[in-house]
C-alpha cells in the first residue's frame, strides 16, 4: 500500500518562496534541523540596500574630505558586496520565476520503501527512508531532507495524510514541526 499525492504544478508565490528559502538554507538545516527558516529575500534585499547606502556615504565623504585610503576601501568593499548580493537576489528571483512558469504535474508516492518524486517530462527522485535525515514541517510545505543533498517538499495541505501514513506503517523518521513544536519520531505512538 502506498500514498500517492498528485499536484497540478501550480502553487502560490509564498509556497515557492518558502521552497527556495529552504533549498538555500539546506546546509544550515542539516547542521541544526530545528533552526528558524529565515527569509533570504528580505535579508539579501536589506544587505543590498545597506551596501548601496555605505557606497553613497563613501563617495560623498570621499568628495568632501578627499579619497583617503579608508574611503577607497569602503567603496571597494561596497562594490564587491553589491555584486555578490545582487547576484544572489537575481539567482533567487530567477528560481522563483522558473517555479511559476513550470506547470508540469508532480506525483509524490510514499510507501514502505521511501519517497518517490516524479515531475512530468522531467525529474525523478527516489529517496529510501534510510536516506531521510529528517522531515520538517514549515508554514507552507512538509519537507524531507536527505544526507545526499536531496530535498523533497510536499504542500502542507497533505501533512495529515502523510503523517497518518507514516504512523500507520511504522516508518521511523524524525519529524520536526514549526517553532515550538516538539520533535517526535513519526513511527512511534
Amino acid at each position: 500500500m502506498s500514498l500517492t499525492i498528485e499536484s497540478d504544478g501550480k502553487g502560490s508565490r509564498e509556497l515557492y518562496e518558502e521552497q527556495i528559502n529552504i533549498s538555500y538554507q539546506y546546509k544550515l538545516f542539516m547542521k541544526r534541523p530545528e533552526r528558524k527558516l529565515r527569509n533570504q529575500y528580505r535579508r539579501i534585499t536589506i544587505d543590498l540596500a545597506a551596501a548601496l547606502v555605505f557606497l553613497l556615504f563613501g563617495i560623498i565623504e570621499g568628495f568632501v574630505y578627499g579619497f583617503e585610503t579608508v574611503f577607497v576601501l569602503l567603496i571597494v568593499v561596497c562594490i564587491i558586496s553589491i555584486g555578490i548580493y545582487g547576484r544572489l537576489l537575481y539567482t533567487m528571483k530567477k528560481a522563483l520565476r522558473k517555479a511559476f512558469e513550470d506547470n508540469r504535474k508532480v506525483v509524490v508516492c510514499i510507501d514502505e520503501e521511501g519517497i518517490k518524486y516524479h515531475k512530468e517530462d522531467g525529474m525523478d527522485l527516489n529517496l529510501k527512508w534510510s536516506q531521510v535525515a529528517f522531515a520538517r514541517v514549515f508554514s507552507k510545505v512538509l519537507t524531507f531532507f536527505s544526507d545526499d543533498n536531496i530535498v523533497i517538499s510536499v504542500n502542507r495541505t497533505h501533512e495529515k495524510e502523510i503523517m497518518d501514513y507514516i504512523r500507520e506503517n511504522g516508518i521511523k523518521v524524525r519529524v520536526i514541526g514549526e517553532p515550538g513544536f516538539v520533535s517526535v519520531s513519526a513511527g512511534e505512538q
